[in-house]
Order: C-alpha cells, then structure tokens, then sequence
C-alpha cells in the first residue's frame, strides 16, 4: 500500500453484508434519517454491524458541519453502481476530513461545465474531484486542470493531474487464477466493448493470465459486449454450444452475469457446478442470486480516500493510482468435476 493511508477500513458495504441489507438501508440508520421506514430490529443489526466493523463512515456526520468543500465534477448521474457508491464513499471520505462535497453533473458538455466548473471555484474548494462514470481518457477543461484536482475513473488526455482508478488488469487476472486453483482450464471472457479503455485493460490481463498459466488463447471463448443482461444470456448460449464449452466463465460485469445465470439453466445445466461464473461490481442483488454469485467488488473505498488524501495532500509528481477490487466468494464458482472435463 502506498504512503500508509490506505490501510482496509469498513466501508459501507461490509457493513451492509454484515448485517444482510442493502447499503441504502445502511446508509438510513447510519445517517439518521427521520422519515426512513426500516424496523427496529433492522436498525439494530445495522448498528451492531456498524460498531462490529467499527465502520467510522457516519461518526464525524453529526460532529458539526464541515469547514471546507470538496467540489466534484461527475459527466453523468446515471443510476449505476459506480456512480451511487463512489459518491457514497467519497462524502465518508470527505467527512472524516471535516470537509463537505458540492456536486455537479456536466454529461461532459462544455456549454455546461464551464459554468459549472466556474460555480464550484467560486466557493473556494479545497480541490476538485473529476470524475468519470466509465474509464476513459479524458481531455480535462482548463479551469479544473489549472485547480487542485484529482481524476477517478478516467485519465488525463495530456498526462497533467494524478488519477486513481480500478486495476481491471487484476480484475481479470485475480479471478482466472481464483478458478486456475480450482481445476479451471477453459475459462471465458465476456468483456466490454473493445472501444472501452477498461475493457482493453481486462483484455491484457486475460492474456496475461493465460500466459502464465500456460493455457491457450482460445478466440472464441472472448465476446466482446454492451453489458447487458441479454448479452451475457445470449453470449454464454453460444459459448455452450461450442464443441468444448468453458466450465467457467469470468464476466465484466454483474449484470452480463445475470443473463449467464439464464443461460446455464436454459442449457438445462448447474451454476457452480457444471459451469462457473465469476461477477464484477457485488451488486446488492449479487448475493441474492441461486446460488449467490461470486463475484469482484468494486475499491470505491479505497478510491475515495485516496483521492481525498491527494487534494489534502497533493504531490509535485503526477500519479496514475491502479486500485484492485475484492474478490468476495459465494456459491457460483465451483470446482472441475472429475469426469467430462
């Protein structure tokens, strides 16, 4: 880890798997919000959840407001799961500091995020957090490039300001080696759109974890996709069909998994037993699934921090931070059977 500051404190979601809701319901109790209707006994486990993990998310929430701003520039506020818990994490973040976030979503226009840009300076942040909702570089305006400000989720174009953003070389490389040690030999990839700069990422490290492990590149095993469920439904019907089927299939994202789920049951066949199938993102429902999915979650705790930390504490180097996720193991991912494999 670098610099010390980013030793594993609680996030929102252990606390929420912990006490077996969801992170919104957590972040009610934590927050004390009047008019939420959550039960008694919900509120209890949340809390005792919450002490259990020492989680220090919500303490410094009702210690008084904070006495400095943390201006954040988001191009979209689509109801992903980046979006909604990266801001989640980032205002703990910010609060530990005794700082406050003022938020704008531009859709990274121009015509909106000069003003908006210009709105934020006029406050007098402590910096500016730009960020993206999917990975890309990004050509950043000149007001935000010439502020103190760190990038999240994307890379300046020119190389100027520090970045932290996921590893998605290691959010391929960790689960082929998790199914490796479980007698995986013919593992698929449904990755992202080959424009997607994470998308080339897991591409790399689909290789790069073929390479080491001395397995083929197989061509028809990698599908290149939009993300959606239906993709991941009708990519692995046509993976399954193939004269030598995967027994295992690591997809880009949680949802591509959940139309993989659909097709190993179409195919009349076990999730975690016959075909294996790896998330990434631990959506909420992830762990609701039959089985509950294996899966990657996202370092939105790790990012935030580090992006805080940076503008509180900015260096003269420009830094490009690669943050890997968590691999949290449930029942999807099973073990190569003996016989037809």
């Amino acid at each position: 880890m670098e610099g010390g500051f980013l030793r594993k404190r609680a996030t929102l979601a252990d606390v929420a798997a912990l006490a077996g809701v969801s992170q919104a319901t957590v972040s009610l109790v934590l927050n004390s919000v009047a008019d939420a209707r959550i039960g008694k006994a919900t509120r209890a486990k949340v809390q005792k959840a919450a002490a259990d993990l020492n989680y220090r998310g919500a303490s410094k929430l009702r210690q008084g407001g904070p006495s400095r701003l943390v201006g954040v520039v988001m191009d979209e506020f689509h109801p992903n799961r980046f979006a909604a818990a990266f801001l989640d994490e980032l205002r703990d973040a910010a609060w530990e500091e005794q700082c406050g976030l003022l938020v704008v979503s531009t859709r990274g226009q121009p015509e909106l995020e000069d003003p908006a840009v210009a709105t934020l300076l006029q406050q007098e942040p402590v910096g500016i957090v730009y960020a993206s909702l999917f990975p890309k570089r990004v050509a950043v305006p000149e007001a935000v490039a010439n502020a103190n400000t760190v990038l999240v989720n994307c890379q300046d174009t020119l190389d100027r300001l520090s970045s932290v953003r996921p590893d998605f070389v290691d959010a391929v490389v960790s689960p082929f080696e998790f199914l490796l040690a479980r007698g995986h030999r013919r593992i698929a990839l449904l990755n992202h759109e080959h424009w997607n700069l994470f998308a080339q990422d897991r591409m790399t490290g689909y290789r790069k974890a073929l390479d080491a492990a001395g397995v083929p590149f197989v061509r028809s095993y990698v599908r290149h996709l939009n993300g959606a469920p239906d993709d991941g439904y009708m990519a692995t019907l046509e993976l399954l069909k193939l004269g030598e089927p995967p027994t295992a299939i690591i997809c880009g994202n949680d949802r591509m998994a959940f139309g993989a789920y659909d097709a190993v049951r179409e195919a009349g066949l076990l999730v975690g037993g016959d075909v294996s199938i790896f998330g990434y993102d631990d959506y909420d429902i992830a762990r609701y699934c039959h089985p509950p999915m294996t899966t990657v979650r996202m370092p939105y705790s790790e990012m935030a921090r580090w992006a805080v930390e940076r503008l509180l504490n900015p260096g003269e180097a420009t830094v490009n931070r690669l943050v890997a996720g968590n691999i949290v193991e449930r029942g999807s991912v099973g073990v190569v059977k003996a016989a037809g494999h």
